[in-house]
């Protein structure tokens, strides 16, 4: 009688044993799968924050091209125009005004279109917070297009 209450109490203790460690492991995968999945993103809310952003910097764009066609066309017209003074100080003036306004208006072109690039990205910082995008995870930085 003696034998069985020992076995019987190895069969017990083994039983625990197995259990504890059945819950230790799981509880080690548990915790194991928290720290490495990925918190859900919200990758459609991303795509309409790019989309915004580069359709805003095309049309700031062809803003600018259209609008540096526009000074290469005036300073061509006026140049030419200066060509036909007869008078040489007369023409000099012209040909100073027609370089001196296309000037002007490649800069003005130039302020308008680094505006736009700005605002675009500032909205894009800002959408991207809205999806919920940390820096880590969206590595896009305004500086790329500094050479637009």
């Amino acid at each position: 009688m003696h034998r069985i209450t020992l076995f019987k109490m190895k069969k017990i203790l083994l039983v625990l044993f197995s259990a504890i460690l059945l819950a230790a492991g799981t509880l080690v995968f548990a915790v194991d799968q928290a720290t490495t999945t990925t918190p859900k993103i919200d990758s459609a809310c991303m795509k309409s924050a790019i989309d915004k952003r580069d359709t805003a910097l095309i049309s700031a764009f062809d803003t600018y091209q259209v609008s540096i066609k526009a000074a290469l066309s005036t300073r061509q017209s006026a140049l030419k125009a200066a060509w036909d003074i007869t008078d040489k100080q007369a023409r000099n003036k012209a040909l100073k005004a027609a370089w001196q306004n296309y000037k002007t208006a490649v800069q003005a072109a130039k302020k308008v279109f680094k505006n736009a690039k700005q605002a675009s990205w500032q909205q894009f910082s800002k959408d991207r917070k809205d999806c919920k995008i940390s820096l880590q995870e969206d590595f896009t930085n305004s500086s790329i297009d500094g050479n637009l």
